[in-house]
């Protein structure tokens, strides 16, 4: 123990009381020596003051002693300060409230002691939440890189057909909305930590205004309410501030208007109301609608984190944390946000004002690599030696198929300590630089070779999935030239080699097609050709803002008419849903809604082979008032239900290929497509057909020739049915009052992560089906990566939900079958891998008291992780087994695998902590995990 630090803590405050005493007696002398022996304790009481509100109780006892001492042996004057029976009457109270000074001095110092640690303990949690955050932003941009690049990749091969490209796109911004959501969940963490900042760029406000009118305008139109946008036309249009930032405030305004509003519509108003100081321009921005309004004492808290108003059960569900970000984010800008009563007193008024910088024009261009595909160097440039420094085999081998086709020299290394030895022995010209990596990081690598004299003029980009502000800081003090996130874009990794190398690239010349680039709007007159049931499948993925289902069906156009399969990709990717409504309601004859019709919302999908029964029951739907889906095969069904799930489905059985009990048992398989209600519609009325239908989870059976009352009273029938299921589950739902806001925000945010995840992995393996044996091996490869980084995450989004409920849920004990519950482990195990041969033995009769649903996970976990490094040479073995002692009973795990060094142990269950070469490690003699 070291003395020497706590000895000086521990006195100071005695010597302390001990000074302020004989200050407190030096000042009977001067400048108090006219008292004499008057009013003795008049300087005592502040010497026992000050000294308990230094130390505490027991300092402040000891001056309160103390200074009786000095009273009892000393006097400034002849006469003693005790001279009777009331002075020491008088010293008596003086102690007494010395001992109470002290007391309240203790418990304030105990108080700010109980801040202090709370305020610790705050921090702590507040820096451990961001650093989760960020860790779980990294896992999932890592294989996020791989998808994105691969997908784009393979849509340069020219053996590829038009759709193949569709489904390669789609794949590809799934990715992209995985991106965003990820950022919106870091961006949850900097606000908390602070360290959100600001990124201004110059930008056309006009033109976002437009763009955001035009992206939400479906919106309104399938709530059938009205969008007014109020833009003055003196106001400048180049200015100066975080469109980021912006755009995701007025998104989240203009949707919650959207979300509560019944009829009439929503304004946007958008003004100057002065100018600064400095000369920044002060904007207004005002969104009201026509809703139900927002009573006065709950406007403030609205703006709170999970806080949401109103009758949640009569209104869309929400996670409560746009406005709190909104807010943060306005605040951010330099502005304040507010909401008050809507004009007329009917609705609400949210608006917000910001300064904005005026800018010319001119410094808005930025300078940027052409949008077009880099074929080649121009020549007579020098062969450039790049080095790849990435411990991720994919992501080295995305960045050599991307770079090295064009003529560049290149090597990798797996790790930092690589990295310094061949960037010694190679000289290379430029270095991308991982930074999370083992051996030694990437931070320390680039360290080390900024510090020699061959390493200075090397250029290091580094290429990373970490995103705070702080981290990309660091890592620019290390010594990298620039810092690209993962997942990057080709366009970043090559304008990065025309920065710093000066590289000149070669771009592939496009060819276009005349007919569409004259001007020239789409009409009635080009979809001619077009079958009406592609048409209305079209026209309703438009109506839901569906852009991914909106490109496939414009992939299936470009195979009938390619020119205008690719101009009506060009008007989805521009979000240009209006003209497309416009267009595709004209020519379409079947109306949205009906009267009386279903309701607002209801999707049906049916599937069928033959043509006319496809265009039979589209029009008898869609006179309902039903948004109808049609596909011709069973296969093209289960793609479909990939996007979007429809409320309800009308499946055919003989069709070739797949038939529609086949895709029943697939559909009730799976966990996602379970809970949609199947109806046959079939021409055979064998019992044993109907019977089996059943069997696999049909809820009706229609055989053909069919009346088309008979079909639509069925299909209402089921789906009241439905619709009353699920309002008992909603109120089931409501019940629930432990943690609710925050449990349906971590279903939201997986929900929303789970959705292109299903794109990516089902386009993938579509892909791999369709095209498997024309892509080659290369190209199956580049599938291959896709789908391992779609389940990649997928596992790291059920990884993060398993521990966010275990550290708030509730323990149900009771006794559990370990050995049994093993054994269904294990025996899942073999079916997933049946080659592997291991040896797996099981204690028999091993029970234990606990939460069923945590002991089930904990063995998964373990076991799983057992099966994956145990031994697959000369024979693989893993013991599940009890040993009971005295004090507890332990319950072990044990397998013969390569083991780890036990230093590391703890890091084994810190979440996103791994462990690196485990095959250097000894092997251990036994691996104990106490459950």
């Amino acid at each position: 123990m070291n003395l020497s630090g706590i000895m000086p803590q521990f006195w100071w405050r005695y010597l302390a009381a001990i000074m302020l005493v004989i200050l407190a007696a030096s000042l009977r002398i001067w400048p108090l020596g006219g008292l004499e022996g008057r009013i003795p304790w008049v300087t005592f009481y502040p010497a026992v003051m000050a000294t308990a509100l230094l130390g505490g109780f027991v300092p402040g006892l000891v001056a309160g002693m103390f200074s009786c001492i000095v009273v009892m042996v000393w006097s400034p004057a002849s006469q003693p300060f005790i001279k009777d029976a009331g002075d020491w009457l008088g010293m008596g109270v003086f102690l007494f409230n010395a001992v109470l000074i002290s007391g309240m001095g203790e418990g304030m110092h105990r108080a700010q002691a109980r801040a202090t640690a709370a305020r610790e303990q705050a921090e702590q949690a507040n820096r451990a939440k961001s650093t989760f955050l960020a860790n779980m932003s990294h896992e999932l941009r890592t294989p996020l890189n791989a998808i994105i690049g691969f997908s784009r990749l393979m849509r340069k091969d020219p053996a590829l057909s038009a759709r193949q490209r569709d489904d390669l796109d789609i794949i590809s911004r799934s990715g992209e909305h995985l991106l965003n959501l990820i950022n919106n969940v870091l961006d949850i963490s900097k606000i908390d930590a602070g360290h959100m900042v600001l990124e201004k760029s110059h930008f056309d406000l006009d033109k976002l205004l437009i763009e955001l009118k035009s992206m939400l305008s479906v919106k309104f139109l399938e709530k059938g309410l009205y969008f007014t946008l109020d833009n003055p036309q003196d106001l400048s249009r180049m200015v100066v501030t975080d469109l980021g930032k912006l755009r995701q405030v007025l998104i989240n305004l203009i949707g919650n208007a959207v979300k509560f509003t019944g009829q009439g519509g929503v304004r946007l108003r958008v003004r100057g109301v002065g100018t600064l100081p400095s000369g920044a321009l002060r904007l207004r921005f005002e969104v009201e609608d026509s809703g139900p309004g927002i009573a006065a004492a709950e406007r403030e808290r609205i703006f709170q984190p999970f806080e949401q108003v109103g009758d949640q059960r009569t209104q869309e569900a929400g996670t409560g944390l746009g406005l709190a970000i909104s807010k943060q984010f306005v605040e951010l800008m330099g502005g304040e946000i507010g909401v008050t009563e809507a004009a007329g007193g009917q609705g609400a008024l949210f608006y917000f004002e910001i300064p904005v910088e005026l800018s010319d024009g001119d410094a808005a261009a930025i300078p940027a690599l052409e949008e077009k595909a880099v074929i080649g160097l121009v020549a007579g440039q020098p062969r450039y030696r790049l080095l790849i420094v990435e411990d991720q085999p994919e992501n080295r081998l995305l960045l050599r198929r991307m770079l090295e086709p064009l003529g560049f020299l290149m090597r990798e290394a797996v790790n930092g300590q690589e990295a310094v030895d061949l960037s010694r022995s190679w000289q290379p010209h430029l270095i991308w630089m991982d930074i999370r990596m083992p051996v030694l990081n990437g931070l320390e690598a680039t360290r080390q070779i900024r510090s020699q004299p061959w390493g200075t003029e090397m250029r290091i980009v580094a290429l990373t999935a970490h995103a705070l502000e702080e981290e990309r800081q660091e890592i620019l003090h290390a010594g990298c030239d620039a810092f690209i996130r993962k997942p990057f874009r080709e366009t970043e990794i090559f304008e990065a080699l025309a920065k710093y190398l000066t590289v000149r690239f070669h771009f592939e010349e496009v060819e276009r097609n005349e007919s569409w680039t004259t001007g020239e709007r789409l009409t009635a007159a080009h979809l001619a050709g077009v079958p009406t049931a592609t048409l209305v499948a079209l026209r309703d993925a438009a109506l839901l803002l569906d852009g991914e289902l909106c490109l496939q069906v414009a992939g299936e156009i470009s195979d009938i008419n390619h020119g205008l399969g690719e101009q009506l990709r060009i008007v989805v990717e521009k979000m240009g849903y209006a003209e497309l409504l416009s267009l595709l309601n004209g020519v379409v004859d079947a109306p949205i809604v009906a009267a009386g019709g279903p309701t607002r919302g209801e999707e049906l999908l049916i599937v069928d082979d033959t043509p006319a029964n496809l265009t039979l029951l589209h029009q008898i739907l869609t006179k309902a008032g039903f948004r109808v889906r049609s596909a011709s095969s069973g296969a093209l069904a289960l793609r479909t239900l990939q996007v979007r799930l429809p409320s309800m489905i009308l499946l055919d059985i003989m069709m070739p290929g797949m038939d529609g009990q086949e895709v029943c048992r697939r559909l009730k398989e799976d966990a996602a497509t379970r809970e949609v209600p199947v109806i046959f519609i079939s021409a055979i009325s064998d019992t044993h057909a109907i019977a089996k239908s059943f069997e696999l989870g049909g809820i009706d059976y229609i055989t053909k020739p069919f009346e088309p009352a008979e079909v639509l009273a069925r299909v209402n029938t089921h789906l009241q049915q439905d619709r009353l299921k699920r309002q008992l589950a909603a109120h089931a739902q409501q019940l629930i009052d432990a943690n609710r806001e925050l449990e349906a925000f971590t279903h939201a945010v997986s929900h929303d992560l789970r959705a292109p995840l299903r794109a990516i992995d089902g386009f993938s393996q579509a892909l791999l089906e369709d095209c498997g044996e024309q892509l080659g091996a290369e190209g199956r490869e580049f599938l291959g990566y896709l789908r391992e980084g779609s389940q990649e995450m997928g596992q790291l989004i059920d990884g993060l939900l398993r521990l966010s409920r275990a550290t708030r849920g509730e323990l149900n004990r009771e006794t559990v079958d370990l050995s049994g519950l093993a054994a269904e482990i294990v025996k899942r195990l073999r079916w997933v891998e049946p080659e592997r041969q291991v040896d797996c033995r099981i204690d028999p009769g091993m029970l234990a008291e606990g939460d069923p649903t945590f002991l089930k996970t904990a063995l998964e976990n373990l076991l799983g992780n057992a099966w994956k490094y145990t031994a697959r040479q000369p024979e693989a073995r893993i013991v599940f087994g009890v040993e009971r002692h005295v004090e507890k009973t332990i319950y072990f795990i044990q397998d013969n695998g390569v083991g780890f060094d036990m230093h590391y142990a703890e890091k084994l269950f810190v979440p996103f902590k791994r462990l690196h070469q485990m095959g250097a490690f000894p092997v251990c003699q036994r691996d104990y995990v106490s459950i």
